[in-house]
């Protein structure tokens, strides 16, 4: 498709860090773009896709929310797109919940950013409304569009909803941020979060076939275009097809791998010794029972060697399943997810990791019981 010749400039790319977080859309010092180099990891597992170096010090997290939950119509073309963007498939009829985490580099200790600018791009539908996508986020501190906006945008309680209207063009996607159009940005929402370090997204597919893909970036595109009026919303409901205005999404809390490092400034309660003085709260040791917790099920991303699949073959649908199904088995040693879904290891002669032994395989899992 050709598009207009008009380039809207993103000088937000330059702009360097502040503490001081904006209250609502900027295109100012404050909305420090997260900056894409490359990309490892699957985005449904734990470890998520992890974009190192976003900024100094950061890496970007992308995961499921609730790994096995998540359907794609081709998983493999998630990732990075270009030098610019990332892209999630999500196939129609489905939906998805994604965590984006700024973490320490190469742990998962999250960092809290003054702001965060994200950027949904190129969001259009198949033919006869078929496909149609829509974002939901909540606690977001302003949202952007420009007037020539081919979006819908519903919000409620908080939260928002931003919704396809228009069939899409084949070749009318965007392919760097620094030649973006005023027909690109018609098919753009810019969201913005302050003083976070998490931010949780829906992101959906009406009915139809195949899958659409959710080409995004960490920076403030519609917030820098020249004159824009950050108060201005598109309509509620697009022109044809079903309205998209009832907002389901209810943020997810935090994992308990992000929610840990919080709890280790919890040592300071150690200076609760001072009632060691009555020996009686010695006997807390016996919260050291607390390995009966270890009966539970424990499992980590992890290569397996000497394992196989049970002789007869059972996929599950879901992770919890395959879990649940690895620690009814005595000898189960972890499980893993591949091209039809989720499976239990026992021991055997073969190695299993990402990718390994062969390409369909994303997770991979060693539990312990």
């Amino acid at each position: 498709m050709t598009t207009t010749a008009t380039t809207t400039t993103i000088a937000a790319t330059t702009v360097a860090a502040t503490t001081v977080a904006p209250a609502g859309p900027s295109c100012d010092d404050a909305t420090v773009p997260l900056v894409f180099s490359s990309v490892s990891g699957d985005l449904d597992s734990r470890a998520g896709l992890r974009f190192p170096n976003v900024k100094a010090g950061i890496d970007l997290v992308i995961r499921t929310v609730e790994q096995g939950a998540y359907t794609a119509a081709d998983a493999s073309v998630n990732g990075l797109v270009g030098g610019d963007f990332a892209r999630i498939n999500v196939k129609c009829g489905s939906d998805v919940t994604v965590e984006a985490i700024t973490v320490k580099s190469g742990t998962m200790e999250p960092v809290v950013q003054t702001s965060i600018a994200f950027t949904l791009f190129d969001m259009d539908e198949g033919k006869r409304h078929k496909g149609r996508v829509s974002l939901q986020t909540c606690s977001a501190t302003g949202a952007s569009f420009p007037s020539t906006t081919e979006l819908s945008a519903f919000e409620a309680n908080g939260c928002i909803l931003v919704g396809s209207c228009v069939k899409g063009k084949k070749g009318n996607d965007p392919t760097a941020l620094s030649t973006l159009t005023d027909d690109h940005t018609k098919r753009t929402a810019s969201l913005f979060w302050a003083n976070t370090a998490r931010i949780t997204l829906k992101l959906a597919v009406g009915a139809g076939s195949g899958g659409r893909n959710f080409l995004f970036a960490f920076v403030p595109t519609n917030a820098c275009i020249p004159g824009v009026d950050n108060s201005f919303r598109p309509p509620e409901c697009c022109p044809k097809g079903a309205c998209q205005n009832n907002i389901d999404f209810v943020p997810p809390p935090p994992g308990a791998d992000m929610a840990a490092p919080a709890t280790t400034a919890a040592p300071a309660t150690t200076a609760a010794p001072a009632t060691t003085a009555a020996p009686a709260t010695t006997a807390a040791p016996a919260t050291t029972a607390a390995p009966a917790t270890t009966a539970a099920p424990h499992c980590v991303d992890a290569e397996l060697s000497n394992v196989e699949l049970t002789k007869k073959r059972s996929f599950k649908k879901t992770e919890k399943a395959a879990k649940a199904a690895c620690k009814a088995k005595a000898n189960c040693k972890g499980y893993f997810k591949g091209g039809a879904g989720w499976h239990i290891l026992v021991p055997g002669k073969r190695t299993f990791g990402v990718g390994k032994p062969n390409k369909s395989i994303k997770v991979a899992k060693q539990c312990t019981w």
